[in-house]
């Protein structure tokens, strides 16, 4: 009984935080991992996130979600923990992801289990629902982004139009950029010749409207010119500047040091750790929110 007067006010308590969370525009940020929070789904819509991720696996005809096969759980349902709220949602929103607005929200599915029987799967569920999954029946429906174990770019047309791959934008798929055979070593040199893809964070600077966009900026040289060219030219609301020349700075350690540029100036943090150096930068998106 208990345990049931507890869900029940949880639940109530998201469905607040929820309605709240409508007045407000999304946040371009990607609630990666989603499922680990204590409130999966809920805890990061209520807080505007415009885009959450679930991993999935085909587990004995259902689809769990987890990192790895040993976390799996009967009670972790993708139907459960995504699907349903966000059809509930969908209702009580008159078709849209947030009442009175034209905004998007993103559903990123990784596939964790052999791609065919779990893409299958992924879209029969979400078939069930094509005024909330499907662009065609619904303009404001949910996007839905598939990454991980993907097929094969000749194969995307086997899937509904509505499932969109994870890959490079400016990738036309042609058969002329894939070898048909295995690249034998030679004697001599390899040359492989890359092309420049469309810059993704550029792309949401120009269609931003009124939401705040930060950008990241790792620099080895000249790193505030750097970092302040790239808050022009992307137009980010501010820059977080990490310089590899910062002791405790980077990819290899739990501390960081960085410096917020935004168009009034620059304010350089002390070495933190990561789990503070990511607090301050959710209180400097608070707040220039306000």
């Amino acid at each position: 009984m208990k345990i049931t007067v507890l869900k029940g006010g949880l639940l109530a308590a998201m469905l607040c935080a929820c309605a709240a969370a409508l007045a407000q525009r999304p946040i371009l940020i990607h609630s990666h991992n989603d499922y680990c929070r204590r409130v999966p789904f809920y805890q990061a819509y209520a807080q505007g996130v415009y885009s959450i991720e679930a991993d999935l696996f085909l587990h004995e005809g259902q689809l769990l979600v987890g990192h790895d096969p040993e976390d799996l759980a009967s009670d972790m349902t993708f139907e459960g923990l995504y699907v349903e709220p966000i059809v509930t949602l969908y209702a009580r929103n008159g078709g849209r992801a947030w009442r009175g607005s034209d905004e998007a929200l993103q559903l990123v599915i990784e596939l964790k289990s052999e791609t065919v029987p779990t893409l299958d799967a992924v879209t029969e569920v979400l078939s069930r629902y094509p005024e909330v999954f499907d662009p065609a029946v619904n303009p404001h429906a949910v996007r839905i982004a598939v990454t991980g174990r993907v097929p094969e770019p000749a194969d995307f047309d086997k899937w509904p139009a509505w499932v969109r791959f994870d890959g490079r934008w400016d990738a036309d798929y042609t058969p002329e950029q894939v070898a048909e055979r295995k690249m034998e070593k030679g004697d001599g040199s390899l040359t492989l010749r890359l092309r420049r893809t469309k810059d993704i964070a550029a792309e949401l600077g120009a269609r931003k409207g009124g939401r705040l966009l930060v950008g990241f900026a790792l620099e080895t040289h000249d790193e505030e010119a750097h970092a302040e060219a790239k808050l022009e030219r992307k137009n980010f609301d501010f820059v977080v500047l990490n310089s590899l020349r910062d002791a405790g700075a980077g990819f290899r350690g739990d501390t960081n040091k960085v410096t917020f540029i935004d168009r009034t100036g620059r304010e350089a943090l002390p070495l933190l750790s990561k789990s503070e150096t990511a607090a301050r930068i959710v209180d400097k998106i608070e707040s220039l929110s306000k």
